[in-house]
């Protein structure tokens, strides 16, 4: 069978592609929790969390993206409430996580006094977390928490950073992004 090389492109194009996908357009809601959030692949908006400041939020919406549900809502109020206490448990968390793998982060940088500097304590984490934290609000099923995740840049893993995972108040997971 004889095929021209116009029909071996059509033939040879990816199928499926997200190139072929219908974005779906930007939009906004006033959300009674979260605030003005925009959709783009997930809600983003902006979020005061007590000691951390006024951060950037973002909320999955699911395969539909949906606008967030109650409790997705009722996990950020409670975060809210709880930060000034999970904190330091956080910064401890994020301490243990970045000692017991500083070794590879030397191994990996470029200029380890920088990247990854001795830290004596918690204290010094703002060495290595640069800017403020990111929260991540996860899709949930049925009557399941969502999981909520803080998100920081830092100076030992650029492309990845750390990421702290809290599921109903406990920190459950501290790793890479």
């Amino acid at each position: 069978m004889y095929c021209d090389l116009q029909d071996s492109a059509v033939l040879l194009r990816p199928i499926g592609t997200t190139a072929d996908m219908p974005r779906p357009k930007k939009k906004k809601i006033q959300d009674p929790v979260l605030g003005e959030l925009t959709f783009d692949i997930l809600w983003s908006g902006q979020i005061p969390i007590p000691p951390l400041g006024t951060i950037e939020v973002f909320v999955d919406g699911g395969n539909n993206g949906d606008p967030p549900t109650d409790l997705q809502r009722d996990a950020a109020v409670s975060l809210q409430a709880a930060m000034p206490l999970l904190l330091p448990e956080i910064e401890a968390a994020i301490f243990s996580y970045y000692c017991n793998r500083r070794d590879d982060f030397l191994a990996l940088a470029i200029e380890p006094d920088q990247e990854a500097p001795q830290l004596d304590s918690v204290k010094e984490l703002h060495r290595v977390l640069t800017g403020p934290p990111r929260l991540y609000i996860g899709y949930h099923r049925r009557k399941e928490s969502p999981s909520i995740k803080l998100d920081w840049n830092t100076t030992f893993d650029e492309e990845h950073g750390v990421t702290v995972e809290i599921v109903e108040g406990v920190i459950r997971d501290v790793g890479c992004g």
